[in-house]
């Protein structure tokens, strides 16, 4: 997966809308063959800058599928739709922090995106 930052955007600034470009790679050639793909199909991709996981979104339901999550710093999670191309702050209203400190005690219902967005993004466990 490759991220970039929005059409028109100067500088890789993550707050606007994301464009992301999916390869396939295939290592068992004597050459490794790198292909692209549009659609995740029935899978959840979750980014960060140390870990990234696929899962299936059919055995979980309250995933979206043919989707990207990922983080921005003052965003927990961000969802991006393949299909739709429209990215969606999924925790807008429910920061917890401010980057610095605590402004509100952690009382939101953890979903199991919220799980595993803290499972790829290691600095969370601190």
């Amino acid at each position: 997966v490759i991220r970039h930052p929005a059409p028109g955007t100067k500088e890789m600034d993550w707050s606007g809308l994301a464009v992301f470009r999916l390869y396939e790679v295939h290592l068992s050639s004597q050459r490794c063959k790198i292909i692209p793909v549009n659609t995740l199909v029935d899978r959840s991709l979750f980014l960060s800058g140390d870990r990234c996981l696929s899962v299936s979104a059919r055995d979980l339901p309250t995933l979206s599928s043919n989707s990207i999550y990922f983080n921005l710093p003052f965003d927990p999670i961000v969802l991006h739709s393949l299909g739709t191309g429209l990215s969606e702050r999924l925790a807008e209203s429910c920061k917890i922090h401010d980057g610095k400190d605590r402004i509100r005690p952690s009382v939101r219902p953890f979903t199991m995106a919220d799980h595993l967005m803290t499972y790829c993004h290691t600095p969370e466990w601190v």
